[in-house]
C-alpha cells in the first residue's frame, strides 16, 4: 500500500521484515533479539501471605516502557499479583504484535495489542484465529506527530520525507491516516521501517526520518534534538486503545488464573494513579527506567480496565478503515473475538450490556 524508501539502511529493512514475519520464523529469534524472559524485579516484602508453592505461574508478553509494562513490573513489585495467587513472569517484546506469535507458539499466556494490531491480526488469520480480547486496559493520550521543522511544516510537506513507522503495528494505522489527511500521493510516501520506538527516535535524530508519532519520554528526546509537535492524535480524530488477549484454549482451562490476573491489573492501575512518584521509583529500581521518564510516560496513559461500548465501537471504526483500505481480505464481526465474561463477573460496572 505504501512505497518503501529504497535508500533505507539494510538493518532497518531486516528489522521491519522480522517484525512482520515473526510467526513464519516460529519465534526462533526471540532470544537473539533480546526477548528472553525477565524477572522484572523483586517482590515487595510483606505484601502477601502466599507461599511460593501455592502460586500459579502466568506468563505475560510485554512491551518495554509501555502501559502494560508498568502494570506488570509495578504490580509484581508491589505483590498485587502474588496476592491473587499468581507468580507473574514477564517477557519483553519490541511490539505487541510479537506477543500474538508468542501465544501461538506457547511462549506466553497473555499478550497485549493495540487496536489496529488486534484488528489486522484477526482479519488476516480468520480461518484459524483462536484469539480472544478479555479487556481494554488503557487508552493513550498526548501522542503527537513530531517532525523536523526544517523539512516539514504541514501535512502536505510529508510528501517524499521519511515517515518512521513500526510495520504491522498501530503505527501503520497512524502513518496511513496522517498521509491520507495530508493528501500525499501513494507514490510519494517514503516509509522508513524500524523495529522499536527507540529505533524510531534514533532514526529521527540521525536525520533519515522527518516524522514520527510518539509521546512521553521519547517525545522529550526529540524535542531536545529540535523536533517539534505538528499535530496531535486528537487533531487527527484518532486515538489508541490497548487490550489484553489470550487464546481460547488458555481462557477455558485457566479461568481462575485470568480472574486473578485481572484483579492484579485493577489493583495496580489504581495504585499507580494514586502513587505516581513511588511507581516511577519502582520502574527505576526494578526495570532501569529513569523515574523522570516514567513520570512523563504516566502522563500519556489513561488506565481503564474495562470493556464498555465506546471501546467496542472504537474497534469497529478501525476495522471499517482497515476493510476500506483493503488491508484484510474480508470483513468479520469483532464481537466474535471478544470474551469479557470474567471481567464482567469481577467488575460488572466496567462492562456494558
Amino acid at each position: 500500500m505504501m512505497k518503501e524508501n529504497n535508500g533505507k539502511k539494510k538493518f532497518m529493512r531486516k528489522a521491519g521484515r522480522l517484525l512482520v514475519f515473526t510467526a513464519l520464523a516460529g519465534m526462533l529469534g526471540l532470544t537473539a533479539s533480546g526477548c528472553a524472559s525477565k524477572p522484572a524485579g523483586r517482590l515487595a516484602k510483606d505484601t502477601s501471605n502466599k507461599e511460593s508453592s501455592d502460586l500459579q505461574t502466568l506468563r505475560i508478553g510485554s512491551m518495554p516502557n509501555n502501559a502494560d509494562h508498568y502494570l506488570a513490573v509495578i504490580g509484581k513489585a508491589k505483590g498485587f499479583y502474588e496476592q491473587q495467587g499468581i507468580q507473574l513472569e514477564i517477557t519483553e517484546f519490541a511490539a505487541g504484535i510479537n506477543t500474538v506469535d508468542a501465544i501461538a507458539t506457547g511462549q506466553v499466556d497473555v499478550g497485549v495489542l493495540a487496536d489496529y494490531a488486534v484488528i489486522n491480526r484477526i482479519g488476516n488469520t480468520l480461518d484459524n484465529c483462536n484469539l480472544r480480547i478479555i479487556s481494554n486496559y488503557s487508552t493513550s493520550g498526548s501522542t503527537s506527530l513530531y517532525v523536523d521543522p526544517k523539512k516539514v511544516s504541514s501535512l502536505e510537506d510529508l510528501a517524499g520525507q521519511g515517515f518512521v513507522t513500526l510495520p504491522g503495528t498501530v503505527w501503520d494505522y497512524w502513518t496511513a491516516a496522517t498521509l491520507n489527511e495530508g493528501n500525499v500521493p501513494k507514490e510519494e510516501r517514503n516509509i522508513v521501517n524500524v523495529d522499536s520506538v527507540q529505533s524510531g527516535v534514533a532514526v529521527m535524530i540521525s536525520g533519515e526520518g522527518a516524522a514520527f508519532w510518539t509521546s512521553g519520554a521519547n517525545a522529550q528526546k526529540l524535542k531536545e534534538q529540535g523536533m517539534e509537535a505538528l499535530i496531535s492524535q486528537e487533531d487527527l480524530g484518532i486515538s489508541t486503545d490497548q487490550y489484553h488477549i489470550v487464546s481460547t484454549e488458555y481462557l477455558q482451562a485457566h479461568e481462575d488464573v485470568i480472574k486473578g490476573f485481572l484483579k492484579g491489573v485493577k489493583a495496580t492501575e489504581e495504585w499507580i494513579e494514586e502513587n505516581p512518584k513511588e511507581a516511577a521509583q519502582i520502574m527505576e529500581d526494578e526495570a532501569n527506567v529513569p523515574k523522570e521518564q516514567a513520570l512523563q510516560n504516566f502522563e500519556s496513559i489513561k488506565y481503564t480496565l474495562s470493556m464498555k461500548e465506546p471501546a467496542v465501537e472504537h474497534l469497529e471504526k478501525i476495522k471499517a478503515w482497515v476493510v476500506e483500505n483493503e488491508m484484510i481480505e474480508k470483513d468479520y464481526n469483532i464481537q466474535d473475538f471478544i470474551d469479557v465474561t470474567l471481567l464482567k463477573e469481577l467488575y460488572p460496572e466496567e462492562v456494558d450490556e
